[in-house]
């Protein structure tokens, strides 16, 4: 809550902010800012989402509402007058730390409701060695990809296009090196036929953007 009040205007013009907005508006911003997605890596690895006696339901539990608020706080925070201004050379890097801890975010709901739901245990070698687990996480690499992609090419930006591309080809590089070892299971055809599909469906939907004036400029 403080990192989406200290950047408002309403908020600037009062004390102790307006004393020192440089202090307040980017130096402690940033600082709750870094430990906000600090504290979303930490819970997503450590915590298995329960709320005893509550039952677990996705999306709908204390640990996600509050990842979700903690990443639209740094959000809402980086779309601020003090931190555009702080971030004008290289504006895409702190949306881009953001991505990658929404991604975390991601595949950890994806584990916790194996373990809730498919009774995996809530341990890294428990999720390295389920069939379902590598499975879900394949396919959802890809879908990451396929939306990142589509994004990117349906608003000409090529940057974003190519971390969906990357994302595709790690895609790629867990079926040949991963999943080929459970080929013949259900899950593991599954995952197969999925991802192919999904390749298909990026090639049609998302091609690489072409390059804008500026970078035809640098080039």
């Amino acid at each position: 809550t403080l990192l989406m009040l200290l950047p408002r205007p309403g908020v600037a013009r009062r004390w102790p902010v307006s004393a020192a907005p440089q202090a307040y508006q980017w130096i402690a911003s940033a600082l709750l800012a870094a430990g906000l997605l600090l504290w979303t890596l930490l819970a997503n690895i450590d915590s298995n989402g329960a709320a005893l006696p509550l039952p677990y339901v996705p999306l709908i539990n204390p640990l996600d509402i509050g990842v979700a608020a903690a990443l639209l706080a740094v959000v809402l925070w980086l779309r601020s007058e003090p931190a555009r201004a702080k971030w004008a050379a290289q504006p895409g890097m702190p949306m881009a730390l953001v991505g990658g801890a929404a991604f975390v975010w991601l595949n950890a709901m994806l584990v916790r409701g194996f373990h809730h739901f498919g009774d995996v245990p809530f341990r890294f070698d428990a999720w390295t060695h389920s069939l379902a687990v590598q499975t879900g996480i394949t396919l959802l690499w890809t879908t990451t990809a396929l939306v990142l992609m589509w994004l990117s090419a349906k608003r000409s930006m090529r940057l974003p296009w190519m971390v969906g591309a990357a994302l595709l080809a790690a895609v790629v590089a867990k079926l040949v090196l991963v999943d080929l070892s459970g080929t013949g299971t259900v899950t593991r055809i599954v995952s197969f036929i999925g991802v192919g599909v999904l390749m298909l469906v990026i090639g049609y939907v998302a091609p690489l953007p072409g390059r804008s004036q500026q970078e035809q400029q640098h080039a």
